[in-house]
This record gives C-alpha cells, structure tokens and sequence, in this order.
C-alpha cells in the first residue's frame, strides 16, 4: 500500500512557487488553509432573485470573507493569530499577493509561526451587495472605487499618473495587478474623487466622514465590518489586528468593544486613531505599534503620523507598550501607503514581527 504524504508536506508543495524558489526562501507549511465567512445576515431579494426554490427569495447580507493560514501547532507554539484588514477599496489581495507576484504578508507572518486571517470587507463588492438596496424605490446607495490615476499621489506612488517617485519602492512595473484587484465599496460617502476614472489626481477620495461607520448615520456599534470582526474574534481568540489605513478606526472600535479579544494592534498609516484621554485609556493594556512610510510630499500622511505617536506616548505613559516606526528617519526611503506590497516588504515584516516576537 502506498504511504500518504502529511497533509502539511502536501501544503508545502502546493504553496512553493517559482518566486520563493528562485529567492531560495524556505517553503511555506500549513496545517489547513482555507475560507470562511463571518458576519452577515440572511435578507429578502424582492425582485433581484432567481425563481425556483419558492415563492421567498433571500441572500446573505454583510458577510465578510477571510481566508486563513495556519502553521503546523509546533510553529504556532505561544504565537497569537494575527488578523489582517485591508483600507477601504482594497481587498485581501493587500496581504496575500504582491504584484509582481513576490511573497506577501499573509505568508511571511505564516512562516514566522502566527496563523493568519485575512479580512475582507463587507461592504465590498467581493462580499456581495445587498441586493435589495438596488432594487427598491428608495434612494441607492453610494458606490465608491478608487480611480486609476488618483491612486498615484494619493498613495506616494508617484507624483501623478504613470510617473513614479525617483526613490520609490513600489513594483510600478506590474501596477495594473494592483488597479485589477480594487473593488467598489457600498455606503454613504462624502463628496469626492475617488470614482474609477474620476477625480482629480492627489484629491480627496470619496469615503466614510468616518471610518468607523459603514455608512451615514449608522451607528458604530452596527457597523458590520466592526461586527464581522468581532465575530471572527469570537471564534479564534484574542488576537494581533494589523490594520491598514481606514481599517483603523474598524480595529480600534473592536478593541473598544471587546478590549479581551485584541491584544495588539499594528497600524500601518490608519486613520481614526483616539485622541482623547478618556477613550485613549480604552487602549492602555494593549501593544500598539504604527508604521509609516515618507513622500508626504505626494499624500496627506503627516496628520496621521502625528496623531499615531501621540497615542504610542499615552499608551506608554499608562504602562503599556506604545511605538511608531517612521521608515525614512531609519534610513528607509521610497514606501507607498501600500508598503505591504512595495518591494521592501520582507524588511517591514521583519521590523513588525520583531515587536510582536518581543
């Protein structure tokens, strides 16, 4: 009888590719790896169903689908999982690709032992719209998608589109992957730019007045990003939020909400950071680490900057563990907002992973 290979060999043999062999980096193994939905609500579809399975036609309403890695339990030995949020427009293609198709985030975290989880939000269209909101006679929803040419000076790309910044470290070669995997977002916006194809290049995008809230006037605690993930915290236990850019203000209302389950939260240039002292104390027994690159000259990042060190130095003074790492004042130059996927990103990860592992 011919012996089984273990299930983590076979993992490893399907997630060895070409650009980890020819990096020599080692395998990835996992014991499972998959996808599954958190959130979401069962609501009718008048008029937008196919008929056949009786006269109620429903959906599935504001799930939030997040794919996992999880390393064999010898590597994840002590390892918290670390869940992973993309900024609003984007997808897990954030953290589990690059565009020139080096490894990402979700896998180096893997191999570094932390099972991963990789949100997706669902107020995108990759969850699935609520289809009822179209059809019905009441004023839609707002759609927003990042245009192509704002994304350039709006993420420090480049100063405007199609020329990339001297110094920077965004693989701009392959920047069609990135514009392919952008996805429109359903709520309640602001004015704006930030239509495919519309806007002016470096404007304001449109987006949430505030990122917490899914749309206007819905209260934060029936969010159903910051529901989902507290739903996904529910089942995988406390847990490390790495957070991206509008993802901020979804972390920081999960750890205000269910301070047992976040223990940490990575922000990599977020905005709705806390700024008063009552709710800064809501924020005082977790590890919190923010990450910003430069070119600020291209993107409105320094108020974030500033408003990220501001809560590192409160959190510190209350007796937890506050930090922010500024890329170019140690001497790394040249990263987008989207530094997860700039060319350095294995040198990032080594400083976050660090922080965590100590």
């Amino acid at each position: 009888m011919r012996a089984m290979l273990p299930a983590c060999l076979i993992l490893a043999l399907f997630c060895a590719t070409p650009a980890l062999a020819q990096d020599d980096s080692p395998p990835l193994i996992l014991e499972k790896m998959g996808l599954m939905f958190v959130g979401g609500r069962p609501t009718a579809m008048p008029g937008g169903g196919r008929f056949g399975g009786g006269g109620k036609q429903t959906q599935i309403a504001g799930q939030a689908p997040v794919h996992y890695l999880i390393p064999p339990a010898k590597a994840r030995a002590g390892k918290r999982p670390v869940v992973m949020i993309p900024g609003m427009g984007l997808t897990s293609y954030l953290y589990l690709g690059t565009p020139d198709g080096r490894e990402a985030w979700a896998q180096t975290f893997a191999k570094a032992g932390y099972p991963v989880y990789v949100f997706d939000e669902p107020n995108n269209a990759i969850s699935g719209f609520e289809v009822a909101r179209f059809t019905s006679t009441e004023t839609p929803p707002r759609i927003m998608l990042w245009a192509n040419e704002s994304i350039w000076r709006r993420w420090g790309i480049g100063p405007e589109p199609g020329v990339p910044a001297e110094n920077t470290r965004f693989p701009v070669a392959q920047i069609d992957q990135l514009q392919a995997s952008m996805t429109p977002i359903m709520g309640g916006f602001s004015r704006g730019g930030g239509r495919r194809g519309g806007g002016r290049p470096g404007g304001r995008s449109s987006g949430p007045a505030d990122g917490a809230k899914a749309e206007a006037g819905t209260p934060v605690a029936e969010n159903p990003k910051v529901s989902a993930l507290l739903q996904l915290l529910e089942k995988i236990g406390p847990a490390t939020l790495l957070a991206h850019s509008a993802a901020g203000s979804t972390a920081f209302e999960a750890a205000r909400q269910r301070p047992d389950l976040v223990k940490a939260i990575v922000a990599i240039e977020v905005a709705g950071s806390p700024s008063a002292a009552d709710d800064l104390q809501n924020f005082s027994q977790i590890q919190f680490l923010g990450v910003y690159g430069d070119n600020f000259d291209l993107r409105p990042m320094a108020g974030r900057l500033e408003a990220s060190r501001n809560m590192a130095k409160a959190i510190t003074a209350a007796g937890g563990r506050g930090e922010v790492i500024s890329l170019p004042e140690i001497g790394v130059h040249g990263n987008s907002h989207l530094m997860m996927q700039d060319n350095n990103n294995q040198e990032i990860a080594r400083m976050i992973l660090q922080r965590l592992e100590n």
